[in-house]
């Protein structure tokens, strides 16, 4: 082991939004905190490769030499393992079997998330080229590899033969462990109590329809986008949710604030408050802003920790709410939430959109959690103890890596 500094080149989504800002910052405070050393941390930036917004190469001489001018590799955490046409490897991380064999330092594949929408197509090649590269980077020296905790290594079990996923571990995203900073909220209002309403504006056609929708199948045989197709469901979710924040408002005197993640999900916002009464959404609703990067993520997080309970869609809205012991509801539009809520051993508060009786089943966790959030804060408690525990003994396993140093 190095008597330096450990130097860790950290690759991921340091840029896109603020869950995966969380993520990142959670990993590396974890990563200080476990490995019993003063760590220097370079943030490599995944959307600066080609295959995402940039044009870099993973293969550049550029690259290999900035790798190998540190001591570990991280990639991620984040949804990369899941699958992605545009790269040899099957998946975002473009880092192919032939490029990390010119790698000399331990790798890390840190709680990466494998999931796709229900009915989304996956092209056989795509497929078969992760259903490749996966046991090959497991089988690797001084490298290990690890899915997060929303049901990824289950729906990896789904797609792929035993022999492929061998050996691959499953430990906590990061977002688990956010760290935030106190901060004014000017979006915080004073009445009493408080819900954070998550909504995702992205992706709505995948998000508001079933896999076997005659509609979906339709365009999907047509090469169609087809987004309007999406709108009944979403109508009718957005009816239905709506119709629980009056409710909630009638019944205790709730103040929203609807909290969006990307700019993106400032429409379905703006469609949700159009539907409120004049009263709710003027008087006693705001909007947060949208903002990115480590510092902004910090303080939004420190606001989703004084709230009274999240109701949310986007992943971390639930992830980062649960570790902070902020009660939560999670609204299912994606796999990985209800994954999510069953790995915490806590599948019923996790509540699909497409349920006919979502709207009475959000209300019904919405009350429990605002009548007795005690309960729901000792459990998440007991949740977060057994999740850095996890944490911990896969920290230790990467320190054992270490002590082989580079190749």
């Amino acid at each position: 082991m190095p008597d330096h500094a450990l130097r860790i080149l950290h690759l991921a989504c340091h840029s896109a939004n603020i869950g995966d800002n969380a993520n990142v910052m959670g990993i590396q405070r974890l990563l200080r905190e476990d490995l019993g050393r003063d760590i220097s941390f370079t943030n490599e930036d995944m959307l600066e490769y080609r295959g995402k917004w940039g044009r870099r190469e993973y293969t550049g001489e550029d690259f290999i030499d900035l790798v190998n001018a540190h001591d570990l590799l991280v990639i991620g955490g984040g949804g990369l393992f899941s699958p992605d046409r545009r790269q040899p490897t099957g998946c975002p991380v473009g880092l192919t079997v032939q490029t990390l064999e010119r790698i000399e330092i331990p790798v890390v594949y840190y709680a990466l998330g494998f999931a796709s929408y229900p009915g989304e197509r996956v092209p056989a090649e795509t497929r078969d080229a992760f259903a490749a590269y996966l046991p090959a980077v497991v089988s690797r020296d001084r490298t290990l590899v690890s899915v997060r905790n929303d049901g990824s290594r289950a729906r990896l079990a789904q797609c792929f033969s035993s022999e492929v996923i061998a050996g691959v571990e499953t430990v906590p995203d990061g977002g688990f462990y956010v760290p935030t900073s106190e901060g004014e909220h000017k979006e915080l209002p004073a009445r009493r109590p408080v819900i954070a309403v998550q909504l995702a504006g992205d992706k709505q056609r995948l998000r508001f329809s079933e896999p076997d929708d005659p509609l979906r199948r339709a365009s999907r045989v047509l090469g169609l986008q087809c987004d309007g197709l999406h709108s009944r469901k979403q109508l009718r979710f957005l009816r239905a949710f709506t119709a629980v924040i009056e409710e909630l408002f009638s019944e205790a005197g709730c103040s929203f604030v609807f909290v969006p993640h990307i700019p993106a999900d400032l429409s379905i916002i703006h469609r949700a408050m159009a539907m409120l009464p004049i009263r709710i959404s003027r008087a006693h609703s705001s909007v947060a802003p949208v903002v990115t990067g480590e510092a902004a993520a910090r303080g939004k997080f420190d606001f989703y920790s004084k709230v009274d309970l999240v109701i949310g869609m986007r992943f971390h809205s639930n992830v980062c709410s649960v570790g902070l012991e902020v009660p939560t509801v999670g609204l299912g539009t994606h796999p990985q939430l209800a994954g999510l809520y069953g790995e915490l051993g806590i599948p019923e508060r996790c509540v699909e959109v497409a349920d006919p009786h979502a709207g009475s089943r959000i209300t019904k966790l919405a009350r429990e959690a605002l009548s007795s959030p005690g309960i729901v804060r000792e459990e998440y408690r007991r949740i977060a103890q057994r999740l850095r525990e996890t944490s911990r003994g896969f920290h230790a396993r990467i320190a054992r890596l270490l002590e082989h140093g580079r190749r």
